[in-house]
């Protein structure tokens, strides 16, 4: 198989582009990233693809990559999130990704501020290059978190309910919590909406705990076997330290 990071001899690594999903790996377990907004996906998934070699895909399909991906990141059930891969990841891995919302919530600010606080999909494709490039004054956060704070600390605590609780919401419209549609058994969706891993995002990218938790990330999607016996596609054990350094520093 193909590797974004080559291994070299004593855990070298070279760094190479991700690919598409190739045929002998069609089959291959899948990965379900969810995590509230700016929580550090964009990290993650890049590790990831580092890892496998494969490019991953997104809810709103932002990358172009469509739903044939070893590696899906969603913030679903927060509104900024859409379920729209269907029954295709059944099988798959959920990872929880959690950072502290004293930096999550202003990421996720930031974010909304690159995407000219955005509500559709074509507006939201059109400002992709301004993604990752620029922060917005002050007093525009002051103004948001003056309006959103209280809602998103909420969803942000509710985000984490909702995964731990295997799909949980609390309100089916009479006051009684009820399981997400998606996470029903007879929905066919998803075999389980309890993640198999969480990762804390602000131990992942410290320089001296990172590499632990990676490792960590790593070891629960590699012992994920689907019902044909096949593994996720993995680049060595004695070069994965390397490609978490690598990754960090892109």
């Amino acid at each position: 198989g193909r590797f974004l990071s080559r291994p070299l001899p004593d855990g070298g690594c070279q760094w190479l582009p991700p690919g598409k999903l190739d045929r002998n790996n069609a089959m291959a377990p899948r990965t379900l990233i969810v995590s509230y907004p700016g929580s550090g996906k964009r990290l993650t998934w890049r590790m990831l693809e580092a890892m496998t070699g494969f490019r991953s895909g997104d809810d709103w399909d932002l990358s172009e990559e469509g739903k044939d991906v070893l590696i899906m990141k969603t913030q679903y059930p927060h509104p900024e999130g859409v379920w729209t891969w269907g029954g295709q990841f059944y099988d798959a891995s959920i990872v929880l990704l959690i950072r502290n919302p004293r930096w999550a919530i202003p990421s996720y600010q930031t974010m909304r501020h690159e995407l000219d606080y955005s509500n559709s999909w074509d507006k939201s494709f059109v400002r992709r290059p301004y993604t990752y490039t620029e922060r917005g004054q002050l007093d525009d956060w002051e103004a948001w978190r003056a309006s959103q704070f209280q809602r998103e600390i909420d969803l942000w605590g509710w985000y984490i309910d909702f995964w731990m609780n295997d799909g949980l919401r609390r309100d089916d419209g009479f006051g009684n919590p009820t399981q997400d549609y998606h996470c029903k058994p007879s929905t066919n969706h998803i075999k389980t909406c309890k993640p198999k891993v969480v990762i804390d995002f602000d131990t992942l990218y410290d320089k001296v705990k990172g590499k632990a938790e990676a490792q960590k990330l790593m070891a629960a999607i590699e012992a994920h076997v689907n019902p044909v016996g096949q593994v996720t596609p993995m680049i060595p054990q004695d070069n994965r330290d390397c490609v978490f350094e690598q990754t960090v520093e892109k």
